[in-house]
């Protein structure tokens, strides 16, 4: 085994410290629809999902696109304001 390895291996051996909280928001396209939430037959259906991470101060930490379908940049600048607000909720509930 390379030394290489063995230090990296030493490395996941410790606890990765969680500096911050994050909350994933999904949104789901299903015939052109956009859905937060979505059900699983929903999702089943949806033929593009793309989710968006918040951190505590509303900042976006990741965001990912699945699925065979397009997002313009409207949808996306919509989910991304729809997520935040939502996101702030969840976390006040938790």
């Amino acid at each position: 085994m390379g030394e290489w390895l063995k230090k990296v291996e030493e490395k996941w051996d410790k606890p990765v410290p969680v500096k911050l909280k994050p909350i994933a928001i999904s949104f789901f396209k299903v015939d052109g629809e956009i859905i937060l939430d979505a059900t699983r037959e929903e999702e089943k259906e949806a033929n593009a999902r793309l989710t968006v991470i918040y951190n505590e101060k509303g900042t976006i930490n990741g965001m990912q696109k699945a699925l065979n379908g397009a997002w313009t940049l409207d949808e996306i600048k919509n989910c991304i304001k729809i997520g935040k607000t939502t996101s702030e909720k969840l976390r006040g509930a938790l």
